[in-house]
């Protein structure tokens, strides 16, 4: 081989070795910034792992801090306070509760009357409207009357002979009777507010627009007699209250309180 072959083979192999050497510099340049980044990104979460464990520590002792006003606080409040303040969560409770069911059975044990259910969402004083009131004959399972919605307040009534109930529920701003005759099936209704105001003679007269009329049955007299209650709202908004005796099988009212 001559001189001139030879010294292309040095010359070859000198730029192949100073490219490996240049490679392996760039690999090493290379791995030495992926390291550098590594231990800047350990760095970093090293830091923000500290300074979470230190927002930890400090919400912890601000709730301790808290925890202990809190019982300083009950300790020095006045008991009654301390009552109300354990009440709120009951009473809020409470407002949620069912209608207990009102259940009356006749003298003679033949009919049952009863107000069940409960109708969420329109309170009234506290109190939520019964969602329905029926009536039925025992014996035979015959549905005899019945109402729904019905009031916020429900009360029965019934004859000494059994023949008669009266049932008495509230609205908002009202409350109204009426008689069951169990024995024929029908209802009977009570005089109108106007009849009744009008058998007053030096009562004041009931706004028009909101009188507020309660008509309530309190008792029965008699087979044929019952004993009203009646209020209204005048146009001083003053309530006027009175008593008076209804004869439904002869459509009279005997005034016996008020005027």
């Amino acid at each position: 081989m001559g001189k001139k072959a030879t010294y292309s083979i040095i010359v070859a192999l000198t730029i192949v070795n100073v490219l490996l050497l240049v490679s392996c510099i760039f690999l090493l340049n290379r791995m030495l910034d992926e390291s550098k980044a590594k231990e800047a990104i350990s760095i970093q979460l090293s830091d923000e792992n500290k300074q979470l464990e230190d927002t930890i520590a400090k919400l912890q002792k601000e709730l301790a801090v808290k925890l202990e006003e809190n019982e300083k606080l009950k300790e020095s409040m006045p008991l009654e306070e301390a009552d109300k303040v354990a009440d709120f969560a009951a009473e809020d409770k409470e407002k949620e509760k069912e209608n207990e069911p009102i259940v009356s059975y006749s003298p003679d044990g033949k009919y049952c009357a009863e107000a069940s259910g409960t109708v969420f969402g329109v309170p009234a004083g506290g109190l939520y409207p019964y969602e329905i009131i029926y009536v039925w004959d025992i014996i035979s399972g015959e549905i005899i009357w019945g109402m729904r919605p019905a009031g916020y307040t429900v009360e029965f009534i019934w004859s000494a002979d059994s023949r008669y109930l009266s049932v008495y529920y509230t609205g908002r701003i009202w409350g109204e009777s009426v008689i069951l005759d169990l024995v024929d099936r029908k209802v009977i209704n009570l005089p109108s507010l106007d009849a009744i105001v009008s058998c007053y003679e030096n009562a004041p007269k009931p706004q028009e627009n909101r009188p507020d009329p309660y008509i309530r049955i309190l008792d029965f007299e008699d087979s044929d007699t019952v004993l009203v209650e009646v209020k209204w709202m005048d146009d001083d908004s003053d309530i006027f209250e009175g008593q008076f005796l209804y004869n439904f099988i002869a459509n009279e009212i005997t005034i016996i309180q008020g005027d």
